[in-house]
Parts: C-alpha cells; sequence; structure tokens
C-alpha cells in the first residue's frame, strides 16, 4: 500500500524545472513544463496569484504541458512564496509593477525563442494578481495570440482599452462566498469591454467562487 501510495504521489508531482531567462538587463526565472510529444507547440505563459509560484501554479503548468503546450510560469516574486494571506499581501504590494510586466514581456520573447514553440501561437493565463497582469501583458505586447483574465485587476482607461490588440477572454462570478458585491462591478466592467473591442469575448459564470482562486 505504502508503495503504491508513493506511486501515486511521485506521478502528482510537478514534473518540469526552473529556467532562467532574460528580462530587460537582468535574468529572471521561471517553471517551465513541456509536451511529451516532439514538434513546434503552441506555448502559454502562466502567471501566479498574490501566493506566488506555488505547487498550485506549477501544477496548471503541468497540465497545459499535457493538453500540448510549452508552459512558463514566471516566478515573479524572484524566489519567495507566501503561505499566508499577510505575506502574500507584502510581497504583492512590495512587486514592482514594471519588473513585473518586463518578466512577463521577457518571458514571451523566451518561448518565441525555442525551436519548440509555434511563436505565433503564446497565449498568457492568470488567476486573481495573475489574470490583472495577463490583460496587462496583453496591453504591452500586441504579438500575443490570446490572454485569459480569471478574475484579476481591469482596465477602465478607454485609451488603453481600445489599445487591445490580442482577443481577451475574462472569467468572472457575480457572487462569491466573501460576500464580496465589488466583483459584480468588475464584472459589468469586463461585459461592456465587448462593445468596445471588437476582438474581445468575455465569460460571466454563475458560481460560488473558490477562495483559493480569491487571494
Amino acid at each position: 500500500a505504502s508503495l503504491a501510495m508513493a506511486a501515486v504521489s511521485a506521478s502528482a508531482a510537478p514534473a518540469g524545472k526552473m529556467i532562467t531567462f532574460r528580462s530587460g538587463t537582468e535574468m529572471a526565472s521561471g517553471y517551465l513544463a513541456l509536451p511529451s510529444a516532439p514538434g513546434r507547440k503552441p506555448a502559454v505563459i502562466v502567471i501566479q496569484e498574490w501566493w506566488g509560484l506555488d505547487d498550485f501554479v506549477k501544477g496548471k503548468a503541468e497540465e497545459f504541458a499535457k493538453k500540448g503546450y510549452v508552459a512558463l510560469a514566471p516566478d515573479l516574486y524572484r524566489g519567495k512564496v507566501a503561505t499566508d494571506p499577510d505575506t502574500a499581501h507584502q510581497l504583492m504590494r512590495g512587486m514592482p509593477e514594471d519588473r513585473a510586466i518586463r518578466d512577463l514581456k521577457g518571458a514571451f520573447d523566451y518561448l518565441r525563442s525555442r525551436d519548440d514553440v509555434d511563436g505565433t501561437h503564446i497565449g498568457s493565463v492568470g488567476w486573481c494578481m495573475g489574470g490583472g497582469y495577463s490583460l496587462a501583458l496583453a496591453l504591452e505586447q500586441p504579438k500575443l495570440a490570446g490572454a485569459v483574465i480569471d478574475y484579476g485587476r481591469l482596465v477602465t482607461d478607454d485609451a488603453k482599452i481600445k489599445s487591445l490588440v490580442p482577443p481577451l477572454l475574462g472569467n468572472h462570478v457575480d457572487y462569491d462566498l466573501l460576500g464580496d458585491y465589488r466583483l459584480r462591478d468588475q464584472v459589468s466592467l469586463g461585459v461592456s469591454w465587448n462593445g468596445q473591442i471588437a476582438s474581445s469575448r468575455n465569460a460571466v459564470y454563475n458560481g460560488r467562487l473558490e477562495l483559493r482562486s480569491y487571494f
């Protein structure tokens, strides 16, 4: 029984690896997960929640790899991971926004430079804090094939909204377990984007928001 449990644990553990890539004049790092099949593949930049590059995010990268994507999760906190909300809040507030965007753009350039990546099919996805940065990357990198926001901070500046080139999918809920109805405002704003950006799509999911995704 113990051997069986060990086998299950080993198979469930992330199997990717940490790599480094250039971010402006600096070096950044990230968790890279590769599909098993050979050939050029689409790629996705997997953007962390406010906890940092933890096993949840690495697991998401692995899931994308199993579906045939080259997945890279940049380490925006540069090696730090939070296990409680107070620390997560401090790390998020202390992270320079311009550095985070530069790291994400560096991740895009790294993926585009790989021989096993189809450079015309690189997208991004993020949760909560990462959802906001998925949108930020889409605004900064017009060659991104598409971006997905799972919650996260939205943009209200009309000029920025109109400058968005990549297709956008926003996933939100209209009610959450914490009773935070500010999400309703985000949903309304997200839906209104459809009238301003022809290439944008936004889906509103009714249901209960997982606490793990909220933070």
